[in-house]
């Protein structure tokens, strides 16, 4: 799954990239066939004292889903916004195709 991964205000180290790739895998691996797109961005907060994640997903057929948390680094921001995402994502898919079955 290609993902567009951004930072604002810190370093986009390989381990982090590596990171939010393997938890995107994890997240949306079986929703893979109905997401066009992912974009990701890493920020930190003015005043340096949290970090914030933000996720859009495209859904084909769909409007965007965006996710967003701050939390007090990147990596716990990452895994928060990552599993609401998940959900979020599965949620609208199950009631398009239910949508589709009426």
């Amino acid at each position: 799954m290609k993902a567009d991964i951004q930072s604002r205000g810190l370093e986009l180290t390989e381990k982090l990239k590596v990171q939010i790739e393997r938890k995107l895998q994890f997240a949306f691996h079986q929703l893979e066939p109905q997401i066009s797109a992912i974009s990701i961005c890493i920020s930190k907060l003015e005043g340096g004292v949290g970090m914030n994640c933000r996720l859009r997903i495209s859904i084909v057929s769909m409007e965007d889903i965006v996710i967003e948390d701050t939390q007090s680094t990147a990596y716990v921001a990452i895994d928060r916004a990552m599993k609401r995402a998940s959900r979020s994502v599965a949620r609208k898919i199950a009631l398009l195709q239910k949508q589709k079955n009426v």
